[in-house]
């Protein structure tokens, strides 16, 4: 049977481990990942192997003539230039005449892959996914299939919110040689992305094959401490030397007087001083020394490294050839880069990360960013920063936002904008200098509030821009992706991935640019608000309030050119960003954003216009739209693919349906064409009301699938939707995965929220 090792990525997420050697050949129990899954496919039957090295391909070639397999055919190609995962099997495989295994280089499992391949014979399948369950799918290719084991959908590292199963694939497939005619020539080229769902759109048979063993991916510092410990636990079948139970090791221990806590692993010629305190769940690889009354748990300890006495290392790494000396501690998460010298008396925080071949000096706190840390920046939601001015999220923290999107092809012409506060200018600044110093083109549109900055970028043809604002002691930097839309998942991705890593773009300086003078297309916005009316609006009286008063006096001043008259009978209210949109009128009471929104949806579709609307919206929007024979188009908050590209477009002509300014207008000019009341225009909609709630979350949304499957859910690109003969609930996992938001629909404010209730009780009655 013929395989193919993939072996050709850098492992950049791995980084530091990665920095001298491919992730392939990082080492795990004294002996390369690669190593593992050689063992795997002779075991189980595989004597063609062929293995694809792109970086760092000679260090893989070398091994790879160590090896002494008898009757083993074992090769290496190497990609000329980075292929994708798989744009690099074209000429590893070009000769095949029947279906072969793709196993990923860095893949640590014990499944029986010889029984995948029957599994693929016997299903006549031209393309077999080998599948498995984990907790959080966020890294994986989470997998949709039938009762026959069909394929239905492939969603690549998806948001919580589209994460419906907690099936995934391992990277681990069967392909019959047909499907690499489906592969281009010469370009990078990915799996779960473009292969396989062009696969499905050309009828071809993708099954999924579950398999229930030990798999673990060692994609980045942490999943790799997670791999060792659950093979000292015994969860996986791959075999370990044992010098005693729980403790592994190949030779005698050269020791003074120490003591092991199992589970651990000690390799060759390894020196443990007195009172030195090893495990559990510690890792001493080949030539390592460590002093006197030194503790290790936890942790990994690569080749010929030096910890000296009185140290205390916790759930950490120390790359190969690294000094820590006497005295120091690095706390849980923290990675030292190979070569490197940490000083005595040291303390390396939580999640840093130390480069490789650096100087720390003695009594160094490293608490804060030396060149990268996971706890430096996220995003708390899809499109925000934020934290307290100075302590949580610093002018440190705003140049290395601004730097990390001058180096995205997204980011290189940025708009910025503040709401004018001492603290937003503050953070403007250090923001600023970044994006240009890294490259960007930079348009700064001033002072104002969020839903202009939606109107600029749009406007001027972005594709991103940022919204500085301070309030309630919180600093929120605010990013917005082309039309003015939320970022989509990728970008979101890279937006982080290039902040973790440091994967800075340096730019000569003649390629840097002034920041450009962009406050006079405020104007622009004023003329846009103006022209949301076709017509005089001195038949209608309004007032508007606002808390921001830029948003006040702008608006008044726009009813005032229309020549709409002052008077309470109708009362609009707009938030402090300019993106919702409530009313009172004398006659009809409250009406919320979503209903001012269904008018303005209803009128556009009796005028023969579709619309486009957040995923979210009512329900109720569709019936109104087609109603007069028209659509309405959903776009989504994070979109994993460019599924939602026509509504995004659509937007742009839209917009009244997020800027709360746009919306009063239209609304009044609603009013005026038609000489209807406020109370006439809704009362001529369906009834329909929303409630929201947001709910903690005590399990792993990737358990939502199973937990709610007596439910009929239905599963969507953002979210769950449970339908009730009285309305429906839509369930939105946040970001981080820790909470729930519930959106229940029904044509009555009480059922609405009976029903969120009932989805709350079904949640924890599982």
């Amino acid at each position: 049977m013929k395989a193919i090792i993939l072996a050709g990525g850098s492992g950049k997420s791995l980084q530091p481990l990665t920095y001298s050697v491919p992730k392939s050949m990082v080492r795990l129990f004294s002996r390369p990942v690669l190593a593992y899954v050689i063992d795997l496919l002779v075991k189980n039957g595989f004597d063609d192997i062929t293995l694809t090295a792109g970086c760092m391909a000679q260090r893989i070639e070398d091994y790879l003539s160590s090896f002494n397999l008898d009757s083993i055919r074992l090769r290496a190609v190497r990609e000329q230039i980075p292929l994708g995962t798989a744009g690099s099997l074209k000429s590893a495989a070009k000769d095949f005449k029947e279906p072969f295994l793709v196993i990923n280089g860095e893949c640590v499992c014990d499944f029986e892959l010889n029984k995948i391949m029957k599994f693929h014979h016997a299903h006549n399948a031209d393309v077999t996914v080998a599948c498995t369950k984990v907790s959080d799918p966020r890294e994986c290719a989470v997998i949709e299939f039938d009762d026959d084991d069909k394929v239905k959908a492939f969603t690549d590292k998806p948001t919580w919110s589209c994460a419906f199963s907690d099936c995934v694939s391992t990277g681990i497939y069967v392909l019959n040689p047909e499907i690499l005619h489906y592969i281009p020539d010469g370009r990078p080229y990915d799996f779960s992305k473009e292969l396989f769902p062009l696969l499905m759109r050309e009828g071809f048979n993708i099954v999924h094959c579950q398999q229930e063993g030990f798999w673990s991916d060692i994609g980045n510092p942490e999943a790799f401490l997670r791999c060792q410990a659950d093979i000292l636990d015994k969860k996986s079948k791959i075999e370990l030397p044992s010098h005693a139970d729980g403790i592994y090791s190949e030779q005698p221990v050269e020791s003074e007087d120490f003591k092991i806590i199992k589970p651990c692993f000690i390799g060759r010629n390894v020196k443990v001083g007195a009172g030195s305190v090893i495990g559990p769940y510690a890792v001493i690889e080949d030539g390592c020394k460590i002093g006197a009354n030194t503790s290790i748990s936890s942790s990994a300890l690569l080749p010929y490294s030096s910890i000296g006495g009185n140290c205390e290392i916790k759930g950490s790494i120390v790359c190969e050839k690294s000094i820590i000396k006497s005295g120091t501690a690095l706390m849980q998460g923290s990675v030292i880069g190979g070569d490197s010298i940490i000083g005595s008396g040291s303390l390396i925080g939580r999640h840093m990360v130390i480069p490789p071949q650096s100087l720390v000096e003695n009594g160094t706190q490293a608490t804060k960013d030396i060149q990268y840390s996971h706890t430096v920046l996220c995003l708390k939601s899809f499109n925000r920063f934020s934290g307290q001015p100075g302590t949580e999220l610093g002018s440190v923290n705003a140049s290395i936002i601004g730097q990390a999107l001058a180096s995205m092809e997204i980011g290189k012409k940025t708009g910025v904008l503040t709401d004018g506060t001492p603290v937003s200018k503050a953070f403007l600044h250090s923001l600023c200098g970044a994006l240009m110093l890294h490259g960007a083109q930079v348009w700064n549109f001033g002072e104002g509030f969020y839903s202009q900055l939606d109107f600029y970028t749009r406007f001027c043809g972005m594709k991103s821009g940022i919204f500085i604002s301070y309030e309630n002691d919180e600093i929120q930097i605010s990013l917005c992706g082309e039309n003015g839309l939320s970022l989509s998942n990728l970008s979101v991705r890279e937006v982080e991935n290039r902040i973790k890593y440091r994967d800075f773009v340096i730019p000569d300086a003649a390629s840097i640019k002034d920041v450009s003078d962009m406050t006079g297309v405020n104007m622009m916005y004023r003329r846009e608000i103006i022209r949301q009316s076709d017509t005089e609006l001195s038949d209608v009286a309004c007032t508007v309030k606002s808390s921001n008063e830029k948003i006040k006096m702008l608006i008044d001043d726009c009813l005032y050119r229309l020549g709409c008259r002052t008077g309470d009978s109708l009362t609009f209210t707009i938030n402090r960003h300019g993106t919702l949109l409530s009313a009172f009128s004398r006659d009809c009471g409250n009406l919320s954003h979503e209903r001012l929104a269904a008018i303005c949806l209803n009128y556009e579709a009796q005028n023969g216009r579709d619309v486009s609307a957040p995923f979210n919206s009512p329900a109720a929007y569709d019936g109104i739209a087609s109603k007069h024979g028209r659509q309405v188009y959903r776009y989504y908050n994070s979109p994993t693919d460019f599924s939602d590209a026509a509504a995004r477009e659509l937007s742009r002509s839209s917009a009244f349906m997020r800027d709360a300014l746009f919306m009063a207008v239209k609304i009044l000019n609603i009013m005026a064409v038609t000489g209807k009341s406020l109370k006439r225009l809704s009362n001529e909609l369906p009834q329909f009301y929303v409630t929201k709630k947001s709910v903690d979350l005590s399990f792993s949304p990737a358990e939502l699938s199973a937990r709610l499957s007596r439910s009929s859910p239905k599963f969507t690109r953002e979210g769950i939707i449970i339908t009730y003969p009285q309305g429906r609930v839509l369930l939105t996992p946040s970001k981080s995965g820790k909470s729930l938001r519930l959106l229940a629909e029904a044509d009555s404010y009480e059922i609405s929220k009976d029903l969120c209730s009932q989805a709350e009780k079904l949640l924890e009655n599982q």
